[in-house]
């Protein structure tokens, strides 16, 4: 054996065995003694890359293309490299260049969707995987690839077909799991829930799977089941810091003080700015809150937010600009052209309001009535209403179009379908354009009690990322009061507005008014919402099962001091009428 079969023995060796940091230096050692040789720089790029040191295994790969430019392997491993280092954009512009010369493109292109991918652009990925599958039908990762992209477009019934392909080609069980969020948001919960069950069936150690089942369990009211699992991936993962908050939102205070030495053991040995620390700081912030020792839930809750604050900041001017571009859409005198727009069964009903103010246990109300069809947060909204079409102005013929095809098959027979988007407050008049007949349920509640539910909970969307800072509440706040202010002006015969404190002291007369003002008669269920069974996706699921109190109604009181930030960046002419 030559020295160079012997070096490329030891690095094969080291490799097989995880010793990629050792690998990575008998390979550089190697590519010393041997220059004009690709095959150990193209190693040493290779052991850098398993051992995470990407901007090394870029040198190294770029080494090895210089020795041997048009080898496609090694151009392959640069561009993997460079997507690895966060360097996307070089990665295509090497690819631009590529792509005319190969003659066989699919691995190029697989590695163009997933430059894509790391750059967040799911609808590129999408078109270059389409190309792909174009020619290679069954191509498993290009199917996997374009799924994720449907799925993060809320593409639903597209990324359940490609999931369900995929699946079908490699019996991979992370299919099942990526399944189960777009088959529930097609209102079909029931095959999302035997999707995780088989998953776990089928690799019970994958924490992910684990961790959605619970989460799906405990939308659709299963605590208990959704609990256990909880504590059988603490078992597998005793710092796993979200599913510590998961668990703390639905268990007992005594339950939770008890998981206290493991939060802390976990905090302990995480390193401080670890993402998982922000959830262990939440979990501990609400046992403590949970407890009524509100001293020590402060700090914890300030803290947890704070990191993910930092990690998720809040678009302040974008916000304002979208409220500036509204109002001026639709300036004061505008009316809606009744003889215009979708006029067809089922209406709609808007349920809207800020985050944490009734807006689910008004729509568990509603829906426990046989002629409303709950949708829950439906996203037509989100995908008509961009920042472009509010500046030139919406289509309400297509905002419309949406809705119907978003809206699930039993829902079609109804007499009203419920949107509790509460974010739509900003779109009350795209919305009557395009439904100049539909009806906003408006849940008002105290802006102070609000914030603290907010600063409680985690909110993982986008657009809710002001809800770690309680500054960013306040102005968010304030937001909604100018929006609603400005459409009780212009639309008062379309919108209810109903106190939450109102709602939970008497639900009875709370739902028959909400009766009335869908046009429906009232039904008993209506006023024992923790007896319905609909999923709940929001994260009121295990509050909206413990039956309706007032326990929260001026609760904010007990968080005053912590509560400060917020208060001071309250808009009094907006709130004149807080104590």
């Amino acid at each position: 054996m030559n020295p160079a079969q012997k070096h490329l023995e030891k690095i094969n060796s080291q490799m097989q065995a995880g010793q990629f940091a050792g690998a990575a230096k008998t390979a550089m050692a190697a590519a010393k003694k041997f220059p004009k040789e690709p095959g150990f720089a193209n190693a040493a790029g290779a052991a850098h890359a398993r051992a995470g040191n990407f901007a090394q295994a870029v040198s190294f790969f770029n080494k090895a293309l210089g020795l041997a430019p048009g080898d496609p392997a090694t151009q392959d491993n640069l561009l993997r490299a460079l997507i690895q280092a966060g360097r996307g954009e070089k990665a295509l512009e090497l690819i631009a260049k590529l792509e005319p010369k190969r003659a066989e493109k699919t691995q190029l292109l697989i590695l163009k969707a997933n430059a894509q991918m790391h750059l967040g652009q799911p609808q590129n990925v999408i078109e270059t995987t389409t190309r792909i599958l174009e020619t290679v039908p069954n191509h498993a990762e290009a199917l996997s690839l374009r799924g994720t992209s449907h799925d993060e477009l809320k593409n639903d019934d597209d990324a359940i077909a490609d999931f369900e392909r995929f699946f079908e080609l490699t019996q991979d069980s992370s299919a099942l799991v990526n399944l189960a969020d777009p088959l529930t948001r097609r209102h079909r919960p029931e095959e999302a829930l035997a999707a995780l069950e088989k998953a776990v069936e089928m690799a019970p150690s994958d924490l992910r799977a684990q961790k959605y089942l619970a989460i799906q369990l405990s939308q659709m009211g299963r605590l208990a089941n959704s609990n256990a699992i909880y504590k059988r991936v603490l078992e597998m993962d005793p710092l796993d810091g979200p599913t510590y908050r998961g668990l703390v939102d639905s268990q007992t205070a005594e339950e939770n003080l008890a998981m206290v030495p493991a939060i802390k053991a976990a905090m302990n040995k995480l390193p401080t700015k670890d993402e998982r620390q922000a959830f262990l700081h939440l979990a501990l912030g609400n046992t403590f809150f949970q407890a009524k020792d509100f001293e020590k839930a402060a700090p914890s809750l300030a803290r947890g937010n704070a990191m993910l604050a930092k990690e998720h900041p809040y678009d302040r001017k974008g916000a304002d600009a979208e409220l500036s571009a509204i109002l001026a859409a639709y300036p004061q005198g505008f009316a809606v052209n009744m003889d215009q727009g979708d006029h067809d069964t089922p209406r709609p009903l808007f349920v809207i309001g800020l985050p944490r103010s009734g807006t689910t246990l008004s729509e568990m109300i509603l829906s426990a009535h046989p002629d409303i069809a709950n949708c829950g947060e439906m996203l037509s909204t989100s995908k008509v209403l961009t920042p472009e079409t509010l500046i030139t102005g919406a289509d309400p013929a297509h905002l419309a179009e949406s809705y119907r095809k978003e809206l699930p098959d039993d829902a079609r027979q109804s007499q009203v379908f419920i949107d509790k988007m509460p974010s739509n407050y900003r779109y009350v008049g795209p919305l009557l354009e395009a439904f100049p007949t539909a009806r906003f349920l408006h849940l008002s509640r105290d802006p102070r009690d609000v914030a603290l539910s907010i600063w409680r909970t985690y909110f993982p969307a986008t657009g809710l990322r002001f809800s770690f800072d309680l500054t960013a509440i306040a102005h968010q706040a304030n937001l909604y009061k100018s929006y609603m202010t400005h459409w009780g002006t212009l639309f008062p015969d379309h919108i209810l507005t109903m106190d939450y404190a109102e709602v939970v002291a008497d639900v009875d007369s709370a739902s028959r008014k909400m009766a009335t003002f869908c046009g429906l008669d009232w039904i008993p269920e209506m006023a024992a919402p923790e007896k319905n069974t609909g999923l709940v996706r929001t994260a009121s699921s295990a509050q909206v099962r413990e039956g309706v109190h007032t326990k929260s109604v001026g609760g904010w009181k007990r968080m005053e001091k912590a509560l400060e930030p917020f208060c001071a960046q309250l808009d009094p002419a907006l709130w004149p009428d807080l104590d």
